[in-house]
């Protein structure tokens, strides 16, 4: 849990740099959290922005039903329909292109 995806993005960062990382227990704390979106967001910026295939796979796993914004907060118009999450414009694969 964080106050904005932009900060959940540099704490997973920060998880991702540690020689002690453990992607099975992470996922064992989404799980107890119990919420889809968790593994939404969670997959989406695994995958975006450090490239970690097992952990994106379990996350594709776990997805639920419905869509989700990666923070309620931002205007979220583009869906991405693999992570069933609603992102900004600026954060398409088109947009960085």
């Amino acid at each position: 849990m964080g106050t904005g995806i932009l900060h959940v993005e540099d704490c997973l960062a920060s998880c991702f740099e540690r020689k002690d990382r453990d992607d099975e227990k992470l996922v064992a704390y989404a799980d107890r959290v119990g919420n889809g979106a968790v593994f939404k967001r969670l997959g989406f910026l695994a995958e975006r922005r450090f490239g970690t295939t097992a952990l994106v796979d379990t996350c594709q796993e776990r997805l639920t039903q419905g869509n989700a914004k990666p923070d309620p907060a931002l205007p979220c118009r583009r869906l991405m329909t693999r992570w069933r999450l609603f992102v900004p414009e600026s954060w398409t694969p088109a947009a960085s292109a």
